[in-house]
């Protein structure tokens, strides 16, 4: 992606991890693999069974006031029980790596979900990521909100966007 102002941005979801933030256990459940892009409107890309060990898709939405990355679950994924944790305190995250990215400014903002750590806001420039949502493909269930934390681990840096597994 180019920013407005002329930075940019190159990224790409690695997987999908389970995180217990009681016990600091993670594990990963989907690894993504090669899928190819598929053009479903005049600014929308979808990469079909985008991962290994789950069905789910990464769909991306292009306006002019920016892009939207989605992770689109198509059948229930196990339940962290089946890794041996616990889906009362279990989150499912979207872990995405930007490569060579222009220094984020990063900031906390209060989160008024209990038991959700707080969220970030992340920019680079004019460009920054929004709050982000999950919910049911049937639209049933209220949204749930996701939590996102940016982190540089031994030069890499990556996006976690979170939400508890119960919702």
């Amino acid at each position: 992606m180019q920013t407005p102002d002329h930075k940019r941005l190159r990224s790409n979801v690695l997987g999908l991890i389970y995180f217990d933030p009681t016990t600091g256990e993670a594990v990963q459940i989907a690894q993504v693999h090669d899928s190819e892009g598929e053009l479903i409107g005049t600014n929308q890309v979808l990469y079909p069974n985008a991962f290994d060990g789950v069905n789910a898709d990464i769909q991306y939405f292009y306006r002019l006031d920016g892009l939207e990355q989605d992770v689109i679950v198509r059948e229930q994924i196990p339940a962290p029980e089946a890794y041996g944790m616990n889906s009362a305190t279990t989150e499912l995250e979207v872990f995405t790596e930007f490569l060579s990215p222009p220094t984020a400014s990063v900031a906390g903002v209060d989160s008024d979900e209990q038991g959700l750590e707080s969220d970030q806001t992340i920019s680079w420039g004019a460009t920054s990521l929004g709050r982000g949502k999950a919910f049911s493909l049937g639209g049933e269930d209220a949204p749930a909100n996701v939590a996102k934390r940016y982190a540089t681990v031994s030069g890499r840096h990556f996006l976690l966007e979170k939400v508890r597994y119960q919702d």
